[in-house]
């Protein structure tokens, strides 16, 4: 689909991007593989390469942009017209790809579940909760994405005492912002926050700060949305007020989320 809404420019721009970088990484692989000593871990970067640029020659060909990648240069007479892209398909300059946030603004709906360790002087207490989150993005460029948004999230702690068990409430609300890079289908956060934190005991709001890292990874997106799943984790302070002391939070977890290109 995305080579059919690429203009034959662009295809063949692409095709000999990946023609670059096969010879950057030492191609073509079948003689890197005998220089290596047959290893295949040691062009495994190269064959991936490889595999990728038979993929677009391919799609080039049913695209109908020739008998095969090669044809790109001939005369528009000498090439095959006939194609199996879609009828409702057709080369944009302004499409830049379906598998990408670059310069798209997206609307992010992030959710899981997570173990917090929550300590302040004297006492450490381990739980489990959950939170979400929904963030407006911005595609910077091919790698970098902005977000930010808010969050809302709760935990349960474990109490115990000589003559009781309990399971008291803290809560957290969110002012994220996030720096997210892609490479491929992988990506990876960086997350600064400001919050305010109160508990089912106390619900006066104290405030704190956040900073998180999250590794994830994503599927294709279909009908404009990408989603993807990943692990995270962040450290929070909850500054010192007349209402509470200070609070240091170790969360991390689980976290799905889906990235709607609107």
């Amino acid at each position: 689909m995305s080579v059919c809404s690429a203009t034959p420019e662009t295809r063949v721009a692409a095709l000999a991007a990946l023609d670059r970088r096969i010879l950057e990484l030492g191609g073509p692989v079948e003689e890197a593989f005998q220089r290596r000593g047959g290893d295949l871990d040691e062009v495994a970067d190269l064959l991936f390469a490889t595999r990728v640029r038979a993929l677009l020659e391919e799609a080039m060909r049913r695209a109908g942009h020739g008998r095969d990648a090669r044809d790109a240069s001939d005369p528009p007479a000498t090439r095959e017209t006939s194609t199996e892209c879609p009828f409702w398909l057709r080369p944009s300059p302004a499409f830049r790809g379906r598998e990408t946030d670059a310069y798209r603004t997206t609307l992010n709906l992030e959710g899981g579940g997570l173990g917090a360790l929550e300590a302040t002087p004297g006492r450490v207490l381990l739980g489990a909760g959950g939170s979400a989150r929904l963030l407006l993005g911005r595609g910077l460029n091919e790698r970098w994405t902005f977000l930010a948004g808010g969050e809302f999230g709760g935990t349960a702690q474990l109490e115990q005492t000589e003559t009781k068990t309990r399971f008291p409430l803290s809560f957290t609300a969110a002012l994220p912002m996030v720096l997210r890079y892609h490479a491929r289908t992988w990506h990876y956060e960086g997350e600064l926050a400001s919050l305010a934190y109160f508990t089912q005991d106390d619900l006066r709001v104290s405030p704190g700060l956040r900073i998180g890292a999250l590794i994830g990874v994503s599927t294709l997106r279909v009908r404009g949305i990408m989603p993807w799943a990943g692990l995270g984790v962040a450290v929070e302070h909850v500054l010192e007020t007349h209402r509470r002391p200070a609070q240091w939070n170790l969360k991390t977890g689980a976290r799905v989320g889906f990235d709607w290109d609107f």
